[in-house]
């Protein structure tokens, strides 16, 4: 493990600690990746379809190519994706959609494989600063506000970055007051950079990275963080880089399995890791007296493979796909298959309270309950007419989502009404796109 000299100096802790009270997701926000809570789910105060409505299409703005998430944070919502000739990152007002500042990372991303073109990656929010990583491997952070840039760093160059075969894919985390990217560089494949700086505080880990994506778990009473790599899943303390576990998972580094696996908290000191073509993996975890983590297998299943979305943990129980063409619910004690659908279809969930927002690969947007007994639909609405390869973001009654052409903002209403703007037209082919979602599209990551 790398350690810059002198990071664990009282005063900086002490900075560190105020930095991390600082970056904690406000109420109504979503400040990266899986949400506020790690997790897929949204703010505890989200009120979207929590009374009698409709999903109503608040305002609609075009896009370009990319299958980054929407951050939304301080009345923006923050996206990347590919113009005519370079990759960007840019802030639309919340409130109106309307484009409030873009920054060009670089030259425009090459989709290979069938893939299309633009960034995977999915910016994080934090203290005024939006963070961002391209597919190139420039890691930037900028005023979340006016678009200034801050900072800049160069992953190949400055860190020893291994660039995966499609770009980088990794999104940036805030934790602990920490910036932290999995980069894949050798003797320190995990990073943790200052946030206001760029400049880097530790790092571990060598294993190889491809398109995963830490996440935080809460083991008892601490935050750990958690990265799966293609041979290996680490737990390590957000705030000083400290190894806690490491342990060997043995998964497939193919798109499908451990090459694209984000972990998922699964309850406490429980984490689901997709990690294998025909199976998935859950763990559970627990601290020990010497202040390290003790990992153990709980069960394997073939249940929530073969897919690149990510499942919700509500109330003891999974939810997502199995495959690219079945829904299902999973009891996260046993690894059991309670219940399965070809409804509403492949996709992308999301959990508030009890309900799922689900937006399809075939731009179909979906609010139903979700429960051991089943999935029941409340309301369905028609959102895009080309691909859309990205989890929906909610943030009070709203609902942000993206489609490989097109961003839009939908609200919970008590009365459906009329989009406020006119919808553009996707970018591509239309038919193409609607063969990808048919059969599940090419291999990228959630």
């Amino acid at each position: 493990m790398r350690i810059d000299p002198g990071h664990l100096h009282p005063p900086l802790i002490a900075a560190l600690w105020c930095l991390a009270l600082a970056s904690a997701a406000a109420p109504d926000e979503w400040p990266g990746l899986r949400g506020p809570h790690h997790d897929g789910s949204a703010g505890r105060e989200s009120r979207f379809a929590s009374g009698p409505g409709a999903p109503a299409l608040r305002w609609r703005v075009p896009l370009g190519s990319g299958y980054s998430g929407v951050a939304v944070s301080g009345g923006r919502a923050v996206t990347m994706f590919a113009d005519k000739t370079s990759d960007v990152l840019a802030a639309f007002d919340a409130a109106t959609g309307k484009e409030a500042w873009r920054i060009v990372m670089g030259g425009r991303y090459k989709g290979i494989n069938g893939s299309f073109d633009g960034p995977l990656s999915t910016p994080a929010i934090g203290s005024g600063r939006v963070y961002a990583l391209d597919p190139a491997g420039r890691l930037l952070a900028a005023d979340l506000d006016t678009g200034r840039r801050l900072w800049e760093v160069d992953l190949l160059a400055r860190e020893g970055a291994t660039r995966p075969e499609m770009g980088f894919t990794s999104s940036p985390v805030l934790a602990a007051g920490m910036l932290i990217l999995q980069t894949g560089a050798r003797g320190g494949s995990i990073a943790g950079f200052e946030p206001a700086t760029g400049e880097r505080r530790w790092s571990v880990g060598d294993d190889s990275v491809q398109y995963q994506t830490p996440v935080v778990v809460r083991v008892g009473a601490r935050e750990v963080l958690v990265a799966a790599g293609d041979a290996k899943l680490a737990g390590i303390d957000p705030g000083t880089g400290r190894l806690l576990f490491e342990h060997a998972h043995g998964g497939e580094p193919v798109w499908i399995a451990s090459a694209s696996a984000v972990p998922v908290p699964a309850g406490p000191g429980r984490v689901f890791v997709k990690t294998h073509i025909d199976n998935s993996t859950m763990y559970r975890l627990a601290e020990r007296p010497d202040g390290g983590i003790s990992i153990e297998t709980l069960w394997k299943a073939p249940v929530l493979r073969q897919t690149y979305g990510l499942p919700v943990y509500h109330e003891g129980f999974l939810y997502g796909m199995n495959g690219r063409t079945v829904w299902t619910g999973v009891d996260a004690a046993t690894g059991e298959m309670k219940w399965r659908t070809r409804e509403p279809g492949d996709g992308w969930p999301t959990l508030v309270g009890d309900q799922v927002v689900f937006v399809t690969k075939a731009g179909t947007l979906h609010v139903g309950v979700v429960s051991p007994q089943g999935w029941s639909e409340r309301a369905r609405l028609d959102l895009f007419s080309d691909l859309a390869w990205t989890a929906p973001t909610v943030v009070g009654d709203s609902v942000f989502a993206r489609s490989l052409g097109e961003l839009v903002r939908v609200d919970w209403k008590a009365e459906a009404q009329a989009p406020t703007t006119t919808a553009a037209p996707g970018i591509g082919s239309p038919t193409l796109a609607g063969f990808l979602a048919d059969v599940g599209g090419a291999p990228h990551h959630a």
